[in-house]
């Protein structure tokens, strides 16, 4: 619902001129790799070369068909650098505690205006806990203080991303049926079974799409 008022911002900044909305573009989709990664350079700050390729790769993905709708994607690749940013502020916070509550903070404010943006993204979420518990592993072996470390520092974002999700499921009204997640839970109490599969159905081919074939895709023979 924020990205409507986000968009207004732009576009009196743009105006309606195609070349300053893919210059945005652009310059969103640099940052969006160079936040990503300072992230890595601060969760493996050892590995420069791997790190350097990660990004490189990051840069290059060839799936992406649509990018010449500048006024959409360069929203993407923001939404994208202030999530890399939030995780690259959360690992500082796990090497240096003594700016937790600032460092946390930070990071929150980074990543809460990307949900209201867009959902794309909110997935990545899944990520966060297992990115604390790998760089709180390099200090502790023992799994009772690495767990307890782990919650300590995710549960910040775990109470923010549940408000949010209330928020979204519960109070949040839209005519859209495709967004509405009241409709979704509907059907799937009715058919849990044939609504399971068709998600399924839906992500198998996408992933295998997204993951693997895509990089073949600058090979074929229609753009030689």
């Amino acid at each position: 619902p924020f990205a409507g008022i986000v968009w207004g911002y732009f576009s009196l900044i743009l105006g309606s001129k195609p070349l300053a909305w893919h210059l945005f573009a652009l310059l969103t989709k640099w940052l969006s790799a160079t936040t990503f990664w300072l992230m890595l350079r601060t969760i493996w700050p050892k590995h420069v070369q791997a790190t350097a390729a990660m990004a490189l790769l990051f840069l290059l993905y060839p799936g992406i068909l649509q990018e010449s709708r500048a006024f959409i994607f360069g929203f993407f690749w923001l939404q994208l650098s202030l999530i890399f940013l939030s995780f690259s502020i959360m690992a500082r916070v796990v090497r240096e505690p003594k700016f937790r509550f600032t460092f946390t903070a930070i990071s929150l404010l980074c990543v809460l205006p990307t949900w209201f943006m867009g959902e794309y993204f909110i997935g990545l979420e899944i990520l966060r806990p297992l990115v604390l518990w790998k760089l709180i592993s390099k200090k502790d072996n023992h799994v009772k203080p690495r767990l307890y470390a782990t919650i300590k520092y995710w549960l910040p974002y775990f109470i923010g991303l549940c408000i949010y999700l209330f928020w979204r499921i519960l109070l949040f009204e839209t005519t859209r049926e495709e967004v509405n997640p009241s409709s979704f839970t509907s059907k799937f109490l009715t058919d849990p079974v044939h609504e399971l599969l068709l998600r399924i159905e839906f992500v198998a081919p996408d992933i295998v799409k997204a993951t693997l074939l895509t990089w073949i895709q600058p090979l074929s023979h229609d753009l030689l």
